[in-house]
């Protein structure tokens, strides 16, 4: 019996806005995860589309096989930001 490599979960809100994504790990992450914005900021995808698929690339590079997202707000338009921006563009 063989299980995928998978990070179980990881907490997503992509946005450009680099105000918006240090506000919504300030305000609805940490509290929510009772941590410090500084601690867990680099291990989630509250970030740029770009900065998610250098975190997932990252994740790839070790062996990652699957990862389950989060999303924190607008999570049906998270999901399709996240199939379009991150998913898609990801060279086979």
């Amino acid at each position: 019996m063989t299980f995928p490599n998978a990070l179980a979960t990881t907490i997503l809100h992509l946005t450009d806005d680099a105000a918006e994504a240090t506000r919504v790990l300030a305000e609805v992450v940490a509290p929510t995860l009772n941590r410090k914005p500084d601690e867990i900021g680099s291990r989630i995808l509250v970030c740029s589309p770009a900065e998610a698929v250098e975190r997932l690339s990252l994740y790839a590079e070790a062996g990652l096989d699957e990862v389950c997202v989060w999303p924190v707000q607008d999570e049906v338009a998270q999901l399709e930001r996240f199939a379009a921006d991150v998913v898609a563009p990801r060279p086979s």
